[in-house]
């Protein structure tokens, strides 16, 4: 039985800051165009929600068995965040919900912890980056995931949507 990902949805925060502006400041760097950054009240676990909300939103999901927040960045180290996420979604009760943390590739655990479970998973990646060396990025996302996907491009190949997994949200799902 093959699992693969069934919807997906986003979150890209609104303010923008100018590259050319990161150029003025550190003498380098900066390039061209704008890059998203996280307001003041925008954290991991919050741009997260958002985007499982467009996921849940935009389609018709099964509800998840379970919750897995992925980030290298989490805002809480002392309680779950995926538990928040739980919350602000409204999941019942006997949906579980975990925190993958600490590295840049807590996304791919999570993946791979939800292909290689039988029930509809919700995996949300989010992260937040701040210092030099990007100047505040932020990117999000949530996607379903289940077994005997309907073919679509989004699930041809999880190869080309490595470098996109830090701005998404999805479900595995049956």
């Amino acid at each position: 039985m093959t699992r693969g990902i069934v919807g997906y949805g986003t979150h890209i925060p609104y303010y923008r800051l100018q590259r050319s502006a990161i150029k003025d400041a550190l003498g380098a760097g900066g390039g061209r165009g704008t890059r998203a950054v996280a307001s003041y009240d925008e954290d991991a676990t919050s741009m997260s929600v958002e985007a499982a909300r467009n996921l849940l939103r935009s389609s018709q999901q099964p509800t998840p068995a379970a919750v897995y927040f992925a980030t290298a960045t989490p805002p809480y180290l002392d309680k779950t965040n995926a538990n928040a996420i739980h919350a602000a979604l409204s999941l019942p009760s006997e949906v579980f919900a975990g925190d993958l943390t600490g590295s840049a590739r807590s996304t791919t655990a999570a993946v791979r912890a939800a292909l290689h479970d039988s029930r509809p998973v919700l995996v949300t990646s989010s992260d937040v980056r701040t210092g030099r060396e990007s100047w505040s990025a932020a990117r999000t996302a949530a996607v379903v995931e289940r077994a005997d996907p309907v073919r679509s491009p989004a699930n041809t190949s999880l190869g080309r949507l490595s470098a996109a997994w830090i701005a998404l949200a999805f479900v595995l799902s049956r």
